[in-house]
């Protein structure tokens, strides 16, 4: 029998895929995506084998990739919705709440044009979010076998996912070692099939290669730069800050009902702080020190709010979700701290963090029907609004796209020295273009079979 509930679970996530396929119509190749799709013409195992060895350890994303790319479009415009969908069900399996499937349409655009409209970044990134969720969700359902072998899958991505799995399944053995007073011989076998499968990473020589050309510098200098990228971006970053307001809201209001008042009565110069933080560039009657504060401020309240909430909630309800979303969340942002490449995309698995940990409190916050429809409906009109926005930005684009390959072929019809080609309207909605980078313009010369000698004008 479906229930009213389930009725309300389905529509959000058939919304969700809705609103991703059809931002999706308008992405096209963008980055790396023309990279991978030379593996396509010649020596295709090859290419994938000589990748692993001398270029980046995530061999099954990037086998993935040329799949897609080898295929129509509108497979990976499926898959992809699909993936994203499909990680909102999870969330919902996991927390019995379907605010995910809204929160996830509000995603800044600046995380999404690296994460989820663009091949390669999708298969990066969605992909291993997916197969977290899924392992997650059957080591709740305490399915041996499976979450052994996707326990393996799931660290066998990205290299913070591989560290995702990897501590997740250490809090499942340590709880149960508490509660139970015993290891868990299931959870210690998914935890060495984790391990494994993040050799297949972290141990693969195009890893090393990687991390040896992209680490060139001053080490103090990065490191210095990745702990204020992840501080400010974790909590008052265009990309968290939104859901970072809303959970603190939320954890709030939870403490109040647990009689801890003092909480929501502060949160309102703290939101201040993050909103000011946030709009720093655009500001200037606050010096770097004042900024620097607010941000400090942030940081110490959301932190303290989120880790007491937790210990509350699970008190209450003898559930750890929120607990563990903390810890991977603090655990995978100590190790991107450590990568040498950083952007708003190695954060998405944080923000999924952030929208369960959302998902499990908000109900217990708010209990009262009317007032919890009208959070959900509060979390619709942001979905809407940053689809809408999403949408015409990469639909502005698309005209573009159709101009430079009208102008690629009258190029190869007529020959000569230069070629001409548009520059996308809106540069927010796409992703490394070949005039941002010539390493992308070799490959796009390549995948349209443009001669290397000729120069590309970009206008």
């Amino acid at each position: 029998m479906i229930t009213k509930q389930n009725r309300g679970v389905v529509l959000s996530i058939v919304l969700l895929f809705v609103g991703i396929y059809i931002t999706e119509l308008h992405v096209h190749y963008y980055g790396d995506d023309y990279f991978f799709a030379t593996f396509l013409n010649s020596d295709f195992w090859s290419n994938h084998i000589n990748h692993y060895l001398y270029g980046n350890g995530r061999f099954i994303n990037h086998f993935l990739v040329t799949l897609f790319l080898k295929a129509d479009i509108h497979v990976w415009y499926i898959v992809n919705a699909g993936m994203i969908a499909a990680s909102a069900y999870l969330i919902f399996k996991i927390t019995h709440s379907c605010a995910a499937a809204f929160l996830l349409l509000t995603i800044h655009f600046e995380m999404t044009r690296e994460s989820i409209y663009w091949i390669t970044g999708s298969c990066n990134y969605v992909y291993p979010v997916m197969m977290f969720l899924i392992y997650w969700y059957l080591l709740i359902c305490r399915k041996g076998s499976l979450s052994a072998i996707m326990a393996f899958f799931a660290a066998a991505t990205i290299e913070h996912m591989a560290v995702a799995v990897n501590v997740l399944t250490v809090c499942c053995i340590l709880y149960g070692r508490i509660t139970e007073g015993k290891f868990d011989k299931t959870y210690i076998v998914d935890l060495l099939c984790a391990v494994i499968g993040a050799a297949t990473v972290f141990l693969a020589p195009g890893t090393a290669h990687r991390a040896v050309e992209e680490g060139v510098g001053d080490f103090g200098e990065k490191f210095a730069l990745s702990v204020k990228f992840v501080i400010r971006n974790t909590f008052v970053g265009n990309y968290t800050v939104q859901l970072n307001a809303i959970t603190l809201i939320a954890s709030c209001i939870y403490l109040w009902k647990h009689k801890l008042k003092l909480f929501l009565l502060c949160s309102p110069p703290v939101l201040a702080c993050m909103y000011f933080a946030n709009h720093i560039k655009e500001m200037t009657v606050f010096t770097l020190f004042q900024y620097e504060l607010m941000i400090m401020v942030s940081v110490i309240y959301c932190s303290a709010v989120f880790v007491i909430t937790a210990i509350i909630y699970y008190k209450e309800t003898r559930s750890v979700i929120p607990a563990f979303s903390l810890i991977i969340t603090l655990v995978t942002c100590m190790f991107i701290i450590f990568s040498p490449t950083l952007g708003p995309r190695v954060l998405l698995l944080e923000v999924i963090m952030y929208m369960i940990y959302f998902s499990c409190i908000v109900k217990k916050a708010i209990t009262r029907k009317g007032a919890y429809a009208a959070v959900n409906i509060v979390l619709i009109i942001m979905a809407m609004y940053n689809t809408y926005i999403t949408y015409t930005g990469y639909s502005s684009n698309d005209a573009v796209f159709a101009d430079n390959e009208k102008l690629i072929e009258q190029y190869n019809e007529n020959g000569g020295d230069t070629l001409h080609q548009r520059k996308l309207i809106d540069e927010d909605f796409g992703w490394s273009m070949p005039y941002n980078s010539a390493y992308h313009e070799e490959f796009y010369k390549l995948y349209y079979h443009i001669p290397s000698e000729t120069q590309i004008i970009w206008e």
